[in-house]
């Protein structure tokens, strides 16, 4: 009988290692959420964030997927004291 079991794993800058995910995968990980924050470098140190880099949003993703674990992104939105054009930024950073 086979039993799922969560496990919270905090995202890191590691991710952006092929071979961190890879860990994750060989070690039974199946899927894993992350959230996207914000595009604006101020917010994400206001949310003490600051490994957390746009540039990078792609390839952690990429990383999982590639290493056969699925990806769920959670948008979140209204992150205090956030102007609302910084939050719109991230709809044409999604359709890109």
């Amino acid at each position: 009988m086979s039993e799922a079991v969560g496990i919270a794993v905090a995202a890191s800058d590691r991710l952006l290692k092929p071979g961190a995910c890879q860990a994750l995968a060989d070690a039974g990980c199946g899927a894993l959420q992350l959230g996207l924050v914000s595009l604006a470098p101020d917010t994400l140190r206001q949310e003490a964030k600051p490994w957390n880099h746009p540039r990078n949003y792609g390839r952690i993703p990429e990383n999982l997927s590639n290493a056969g674990v699925q990806v769920h992104v959670f948008i979140i939105v209204g992150v205090p004291e956030e102007p609302i054009n910084q939050s719109l930024r991230r709809l044409s950073f999604l359709q890109g």
